[in-house]
């Protein structure tokens, strides 16, 4: 069977969605499989299959120095050996060097052109590269050696839709599942995906499918609780997203999802709770800084407010949605400086000189960046009231790339 290699795990400055996630592959095969082009049997009296076995015992093990010894050795024997090249692949791709698996795959292929764990194993690599019309290409091709495979289809899902091709996506699942009902990974992915097209009943069915199968899915309980936040219903997405955070407490997405729940209820120091916890494993995460700073907000706790949302602007003196919050506290707690300025300077021990003026006025500040007031029109009031009670603006340009909620109405 091909290496499945790539996990499900989330680099640490990868971009989690919020809401919902969905499984970017299976989880590594504790030990090897036999091929998934057929079962090979090797000979023990040939030294080239001594090699090749001997170097599978050690990769079962995750020896990989070793195992990589013996596939060389079995290249030397045999240098366009596909199954030896492939296996070379593997190794580089365990160890990050994508570049270089990839080019041992297309040399498999080059002497094999239907060798599936070549075809496989280059697409999965190609979608840890973010290069998913390639993988496609590979795995579609993988689909015309061999359709039986249902971790092919589950790929060629992922593939399609990171693509935004959501009908068939929904096809490769479902193809997934029909080969194999007990892939609760491909029920979670079609679970995530019919929700995307507001069939909130057939999304509870697949992901309470899924968790049927493997009750220890969080990323399933966190997309069930996400379905009941579409309906509005709190009380069920709390107790599902519990769920989840119980089987894995550092899980972002669903942090930040049972933060939304709380605080759409009134909750804040359960919100609070939540994101502390995030905090604890993550201290340095400006997203759940900027959640914090805006409860605190709500709470009118504004000397705490004050604070959070100052160490976000140490973290990142660009961060504008923070500039803009912590004047509407300033505001909140009369600290508006004697020259009415927008921010009370000497308070946020931070040189404003590095920050570059955008603009001067109120007026040019609703100029240079309307849509942050008009897209928010119950806070817009708020904020074009602060801008024309100032007489100097500080400004700083805008960081694409995040996009944050304006000030807590």
């Amino acid at each position: 069977m091909f290496e499945k290699y790539l996990d499900d795990k989330k680099g640490e400055d990868e971009n989690i969605p919020e809401e919902g996630d969905n499984y970017i592959a299976v989880k590594k095969a504790s030990k090897v499989s036999s091929d998934f082009k057929q079962e090979i049997e090797l000979d023990p009296n040939s030294s080239f299959d001594n090699l090749i076995g001997k170097g599978n015992t050690y990769l079962e093990h995750y020896e990989l120095a070793k195992a990589l010894n013996q596939y060389e050795k079995a290249l030397a024997l045999n240098s366009k050996d596909p199954l030896a090249l492939t296996k070379m692949g593997v190794i580089y791709s365990y160890i990050g060097k994508l570049d270089k698996a990839i080019d041992y795959y297309k040399q498999a292929l080059e002497f094999d052109s239907k060798h599936l764990d070549a075809l496989v194993n280059l697409a999965i690599a190609f979608i840890y590269q973010g290069k998913f019309k390639q993988a496609i290409t590979n795995l579609e091709k993988a689909i015309a050696v061999n359709p039986n495979h249902s971790d092919i289809w589950f790929y060629l899902g992922n593939c399609v839709k990171s693509i935004g091709d959501l009908e068939r996506a929904i096809t490769c699942y479902e193809r997934a599942v029909k080969l194999n009902p007990n892939d609760f990974k491909s029920w979670s992915n079609l679970a995530l995906c019919v929700l995307n097209q507001n069939k909130t009943d057939k999304a509870i069915e697949y992901y309470k499918r899924a968790l049927l199968i493997e009750p220890k899915d969080y990323i399933s309980w966190n997309g069930l609780g996400l379905v009941y936040m579409e309906l509005r219903d709190a009380e069920n997405a709390i107790k599902n997203l519990k769920k989840c955070l119980k089987l894995n407490p550092a899980y972002r997405a669903a942090i930040l999802n049972i933060e939304t729940c709380y605080k759409v209820i009134g909750k804040f120091d359960d919100a609070l709770e939540y994101i502390e916890q995030g905090l604890k494993i993550k201290p340095g995460d400006l997203e759940l800084l900027f959640r914090k700073a805006q409860l605190y907000q709500m709470k009118q706790n504004f000397p705490l407010a004050q604070e959070t949302f100052e160490q976000i602007i140490k973290i990142d003196k660009n961060d504008f949605p923070s500039w803009n919050n912590l004047g509407n506290v300033c505001l909140g707690r009369d600290h508006k400086a004697p020259d009415g300025t927008f921010m009370n300077r000497d308070s946020i021990a931070l040189d404003l000189n590095d920050l570059p003026v955008v603009c001067r006025t109120g007026s040019k500040a609703v100029r240079d960046r309307p849509s942050f007031y008009t897209n928010r029109k119950s806070r817009s009031g708020l904020a074009i009231l602060v801008l024309k009670c100032i007489r100097v603006c500080t400004e700083v340009h805008i960081v694409h790339g995040r996009t944050r909620s304006g000030s807590p109405a």
